[in-house]
């Protein structure tokens, strides 16, 4: 099973600590704020990509709940369909409450 790469960055005092977690791994950097010469950010459209994809399986968890009222289906699929639905949509609006998605690159003089 592959996993992604989670990098963190965290405030100190005189220094920025990098996290890198590898799954069962971490790797730690403390780069200091007189050798950091620049800061960028790059927006994203992973959130934007996932919000898409939760939305459309939302929607169409929530198609079938209307289409098993329709054909009468038994209430126990209906409700399934229903509690699926709902939880995309959740996932969905979780993920828009979290804000926009970005990659931070940091430069150094010696990195």
């Amino acid at each position: 099973m592959a996993m992604a790469n989670r990098t963190t960055l965290w405030l100190g005092k005189g220094h920025l600590l990098y996290i890198l977690n590898r799954g069962y791994t971490e790797e730690y950097k403390r780069l200091h704020y007189r050798n950091i010469q620049a800061i960028v950010f790059h927006k994203t459209r992973t959130g934007f990509v996932w919000n898409f994809i939760w939305g459309y399986l939302a929607a169409n968890s929530l198609a079938l709940v209307l289409l098993g009222f329709m054909l009468r289906w038994p209430a126990g699929a209906v409700i399934a369909f229903g509690v699926l639905g709902m939880f995309f949509a959740l996932a969905m609006l979780i993920n828009w409450l979290r804000g926009a998605t970005c990659r931070t690159c940091l430069q150094t003089a010696i990195q």
